[in-house]
């Protein structure tokens, strides 16, 4: 019964551990994820600021 309840630990400490190391992967990307977006976000406002001078020029 003690093997099997040290075996039992065993296994549930390996999930835990695959799980934690998930967890770091998954906030990893989304930290990465979040850059992306703010670059594109970045890239879009430069974008349309362009686009305005444009059109304001070519109003005058």
């Amino acid at each position: 019964m003690a093997q099997l309840s040290q075996e039992a630990v065993h296994e549930i400490s390996e999930v835990i551990n695959q799980n934690t190391q998930s967890v770091e992967v998954g906030v990893e990307q989304v930290s990465l994820s979040r850059e992306a977006i703010e670059e594109i976000t970045t890239g879009v406002e430069v974008a349309a600021e362009q686009i305005s001078e444009i059109a304001l020029a070519v109003d005058q």
